[in-house]
């Protein structure tokens, strides 16, 4: 380790970084330890992406990636401490290895960009609420129309069998729309859907005895 990077490890302030491709801390600093509210010990191993604010992970998620263009200049890069407050890191990337090592300077007035932060992190919790909701609302309205689709056919069904239908006086057979004449009960299969087959109990006995399954 050269004297640069022991001092960049052990100063208070600039913080440092040294994170794996799955965005896990591997190294940090005594200033980002202070910043974070999280000791060092205890930073080693969690995510980074529990310390950034909601708006800056892809971005940040991107960069942990072994063939990710990493920007030449310093980017500031909002974080998030435990405590819930933000503060603001300008910051120089560079790839070790397959690791990723982030040296940020603390920023000299983050109370300027405190409300930015802020209405970034309530930005992107609203547009997620506004996801959750429109799938919601989709999912309401495929069931809206899927009953409407239903009653639709129902009524559709009780206007077929309200219809006026002209019955013979003398066979009792009725016209349908075909111009034809049908029984009663041929139209009532074509046209109901309300019906079932069976037998009443006299053509029940009437037909167990012309199958010879009679016993009597």
């Amino acid at each position: 380790m050269s004297l640069l990077d022991r001092m960049i490890a052990a100063t208070s302030v600039v913080a440092s970084l040294e994170v794996d491709v799955d965005c896990h801390i591997l190294e940090a600093n005594p200033a980002f330890s202070r910043h974070s509210g999280v000791g060092m010990n205890e930073l080693r191993g969690r995510s980074l992406m529990d310390f950034v604010a909601v708006h800056e992970r892809d971005r940040l998620a991107s960069w942990c990636r072994p063939d990710a263009d990493l920007p030449a200049t310093m980017e500031p890069v909002s974080f998030v401490g435990s405590s819930g407050s933000p503060f603001t890191l300008l910051c120089l990337v560079e790839r070790k290895s397959k690791d990723l090592w982030i040296v940020g300077e603390i920023e000299v007035n983050p109370e300027a960009t405190l409300g930015l932060i802020e209405l970034n992190q309530e930005l992107a919790t609203l547009s997620r609420e506004n996801s959750r909701r429109r799938r919601e609302l989709e999912q309401t309205q495929n069931e809206l129309a899927a009953t409407l689709h239903e009653l639709r056919s129902s009524y559709w069904h009780l206007q077929k069998i309200q219809e006026v239908l002209p019955l013979c006086m003398g066979c009792n057979r009725v016209k349908t729309e075909a111009a034809r004449w049908d029984t009663v009960v041929d139209y009532l299969k074509s046209n109901a859907l309300f019906l079932s087959h069976g037998y009443c109990p006299p053509c029940e006995a009437q037909a167990l005895l012309e199958l010879g399954l009679s016993e009597s």
